[in-house]
């Protein structure tokens, strides 16, 4: 029925309950969550008409966030968790850390060396040179992907092969 507001005043679990004793459906039937539902009650009824609760939300996009679109952009994810066995020291080499994470850490350490007041993150110099940094200083190869070009943009083919 359109426009039934049924499921709004009422939880799945009482119309449930309903259809048990009206017999539509069998007591054997019944799913798993019911008897745990039955036996665990939640404290307040998930009803539609209860009001949302006012928490602050936190922000979903963080600065770094753009920073990691453009790294996995430009190497792809083929080299994710790398061991760090190697002799060259470095501060970053912390065991089982994501190649992406030491890549953020790196680009943010290098730009704070440079005495900068705001970080730019778009900044085609300094991901030049964190990609050189990672290389020398933790022993990471990274190769760029097939598919990217120096404009930041992701070349797709539309053409069919015939």
């Amino acid at each position: 029925m359109a426009g039934s507001r049924v499921e709004k005043l009422s939880t799945i679990f009482k119309r449930y309950t309903g259809l048990i004793k009206s017999g539509a459906v069998l007591e054997e039937n019944r799913p798993i969550w019911y008897d745990i539902y039955k036996h665990f009650p939640p404290s307040i009824e998930p009803l539609a008409i209860r009001p949302e609760p006012e928490i602050d939300i936190k922000p979903i996009f963080y600065p770094e966030d753009i920073l990691r679109s453009r790294f996995f952009r430009t190497y792809g994810d083929s080299i994710m968790i790398h061991d760090f066995i190697s002799s060259k020291p470095s501060d970053l080499k912390t065991s089982r850390i994501g190649i992406g994470e030491m890549f953020i850490a790196k680009y943010l350490q290098l730009a704070q060396s440079k005495g900068l007041d705001e970080i730019d993150l778009n900044s085609q110099e300094l991901f030049d040179e964190t990609e050189k940094s990672i290389q020398t200083d933790c022993g990471v190869q990274l190769k760029r992907r097939k598919d990217y070009d120096q404009g930041n943009r992701t070349i797709i083919s539309t053409t069919s092969s015939s």
